[in-house]
Order: C-alpha cells, then sequence, then structure tokens
C-alpha cells in the first residue's frame, strides 16, 4: 500500500507504483509525432538502477 509514511520522496513513489501496479502506463507522452509509453515497471527499474540523491 503507498502511503504517506513510506513514501517521503518521488523515488519511492515510483517504487512503490512499479510494484503495485506493474506494467501498467504511468506515463505518456508524444514527441516528432511518436507516441511513447512509460509504463510503472519500467519506471521502477530505472529507479533502482539510478542510486539516490
Amino acid at each position: 500500500m503507498i502511503t504517506y509514511q513510506n513514501t517521503k520522496t518521488i523515488r519511492d513513489l515510483v517504487l512503490h507504483a512499479g510494484r503495485k501496479h506493474g506494467e501498467r502506463i504511468f506515463l505518456r507522452y508524444e514527441d516528432n509525432d511518436v507516441m511513447y509509453d512509460v509504463t510503472s515497471g519500467n519506471l521502477q527499474k530505472n529507479a533502482v538502477r539510478s542510486p539516490p540523491g
């Protein structure tokens, strides 16, 4: 469960969202007439690779 007590940073939010929502679309954007979808799971994987700070 995502709560105020366990979510203090954006990184925490991304990690919790990735665990809870997996491959559901978290972000959709367009660049040069091409639509891109970013899933919660992909964001979580990238957040885990990036050191905090």
